[in-house]
């Protein structure tokens, strides 16, 4: 029997895992918001120069839309949806979601935080 002393010991081990347990996925939630903070925006009236400044990765997706290199030296000022209209038959959406692919920052993930380990291991 472990009386009132072992009820107050369990109760302390209980609550120093939990706080060691909050802190960890305090820690974790902070690294995701950092990272959805550091997403870009690019949204249909940004223009075209201006995310070919930001992002001059994304030239090859314009450039599989007919976009030429002369266009990639001096952008025009137009926005993401004009270009879409012009030359994505209107597919704005779909011109969007392959810019987002191209500049979005790369899974960081490794296997030694033991959550989410890279895909094929």
């Amino acid at each position: 029997m472990l009386g009132a002393n072992g009820a107050h010991r369990r109760a302390c081990f209980r609550s120093h895992a939990l706080s060691a347990w909050c802190k960890l996925a305090a820690t974790r939630l902070n690294a995701i918001k950092g990272s959805l903070h550091d997403m870009p925006t690019i949204h249909a009236n940004t223009t075209v120069r201006e995310l070919l400044t930001t992002f001059p990765q994304a030239f090859g997706v314009l450039a599989a839309h007919g976009m030429c290199a002369d266009c990639k030296e001096d952008p025009p000022t137009v926005p993401i949806r004009h270009f879409a209209q012009k030359h994505c038959g209107g597919n704005l959406d779909g011109l969007l979601a392959e810019i987002h692919a191209v500049i979005q920052p790369q899974d960081k993930c490794t296997t030694d935080d033991g959550v989410h380990p890279p895909s094929g291991t």
